[in-house]
């Protein structure tokens, strides 16, 4: 495997990663991966989106900002979440290349790496942390077999095991995926959607803190609820026709009641019970137009960003060719 990127004067890489709370990470992160892009590359950035931080994040990457050039600070007025956090990256990005991080457990050195591969064709990238920081639960690993199950079953996609947030895309994959994803990103799912191949790459992941993030498992939870829903409609199709299917076997079963003893109808709760069980029907069918409905609203609806971005600033983004590249910052604000 291919371990450095020949230095290419037009290209450019950009590096995005999120960060939650990580002041005690994030000097290292920025220094060993502006370290590999500067070694590697003529022309970066790296783009550090908090996610709604309240400890002194924000302090040490104000420091970051004046020390190196090629940093770009999105600070969000909240917690979103990664996925959305992503997502705001993404909108951002500028480069050719771009590649996304976890300063927890992704090491910068995977960069050059990315690249080349992308280069020598391959549109999508997944990095597959084989050396996780942390061990998973019985019920965390149960509830990861079944949301790989649903994967498979509603979207035709298999997560990998250790599959993280690690991934690189080229600028054509990118726009695609701009394109068709909906306000909640889900990156694995939506770039499985366009049908481009992706390249697996292994890697021994490292642990820049004492005592690692992660998820509980009703966060994690919560997060594959969202996942199943925002991508798809098959789950509102289940339940509505579902809910139809049983108000018709309650008419079906009364009326054998009735074709079965015809003295029951002298009962008279029996007529009632009828009366209730066809508006039961006939409302279940209204909700099965109305989901339809539904269905087709959210593939229309126009997909705006889900996000809003509370601060934003730029060090020097370094470019050689910076006549060829208008739309790059070439000063800090």
């Amino acid at each position: 495997m291919r371990n450095k990127a020949v230095k290419d004067p037009l290209a450019f890489v950009s590096v995005i990663c999120v960060v939650y709370n990580d002041s005690q990470i994030v000097e290292s992160f920025v220094d060993d991966t502006i370290r590999v892009l500067k070694s590697n590359f003529h022309n970066y950035e790296l783009i550090i989106v908090d996610d709604g931080s309240t400890d002194s994040t924000r302090t040490k990457i104000s420091h970051l900002l004046e020390k190196y050039s090629s940093i770009r600070y999105l600070r969000l007025s909240k917690r979103f979440g990664d996925e959305t956090a992503i997502s705001a990256g993404l909108d951002n990005v500028i480069g050719d290349y771009i590649i996304i991080l976890n300063p927890d457990s992704d090491p910068p050195k995977l960069i050059p790496v990315f690249v080349n591969e992308i280069k020598a064709g391959s549109p999508i990238v997944v990095g597959v942390n084989k050396t996780p920081n942390w061990k998973m639960s019985p019920f965390y690993r149960l509830g990861r077999f079944f949301f790989h199950y649903l994967s498979k079953m509603l979207f035709r996609f298999t997560p990998l095991v250790s599959i993280s947030y690690c991934l690189a895309f080229s600028r054509q994959t990118l726009n695609s995926l701009l394109k068709i994803r909906d306000k909640t990103c889900f990156l694995h799912i939506q770039s499985s959607k366009i049908g481009l191949s992706k390249k697996i790459i292994n890697y021994n992941g490292i642990n820049r803190r004492k005592k690692p993030k992660r998820l509980s498992f009703s966060e994690s939870f919560s997060y594959a609820v969202e996942a199943i829903v925002a991508n798809s409609n098959i789950p509102l199709r289940i339940a509505s026709y579902g809910f139809a299917g049983f108000a018709l076997l309650l008419v079906f079963f009364l009326l054998f009641l009735f074709l079965s003893s015809p003295n029951i109808i002298e009962l008279s709760l029996f007529p009632i019970f009828f009366l209730f069980s066809l508006l039961f029907f006939c409302l279940s069918v209204f909700a099965v137009v109305l989901s339809e409905y539904f269905i087709g609203a959210r593939k229309d609806q126009n997909t705006g960003q889900a996000y809003f971005v509370l601060e934003e600033r730029n060090s020097s983004v370094m470019v050689a060719q910076r006549k060829r590249k208008k739309n790059v910052v070439s000063k800090a604000y």
